[in-house]
């Protein structure tokens, strides 16, 4: 009835985090290093579209990107050096960019679409 379609199933693991409370980049001068272990990640590790770790290359990431890393079942797979208590400031060229209405924008601004 539904002609040349083709299906498919996808499992998703999905964890819902307190800790996710910035709605832009915010810096805390916290700092993930990946340290491998992760199958088919033996180089590197992709948390989204725009954090790519390297492993034992650190990287400066935002509170809601440590977070995701240090509370959920990747935690064994990175060090995380660094807190939430001492704030720095958004991450350099991250702002909540308006639309063309006037109205804040889901975008940091950034150009990654990160926030």
């Amino acid at each position: 009835m539904v002609g040349n379609v083709e299906f498919y199933s996808h499992t998703i693991k999905a964890v819902k985090l307190p800790e996710l409370i910035e709605d832009i980049c915010e810096n805390y001068g916290q700092v993930a290093t990946y340290r491998g272990g992760i199958e088919g990640s033996e180089n590197y590790f992709d948390l989204d579209d725009h954090h790519r770790f390297y492993k034992n290359l650190p990287l400066a990431v935002c509170g809601n990107s440590c977070a995701m890393i240090e509370n959920t079942r990747l935690s064994k797979y990175f060090d995380i050096m660094g807190d939430r208590s001492e704030h720095f400031g958004a991450f350099s060229g991250c702002f909540t960019a308006p639309k063309a209405d006037g109205a804040a924008s889901d975008d940091c601004g950034c150009g990654t679409g990160c926030c």
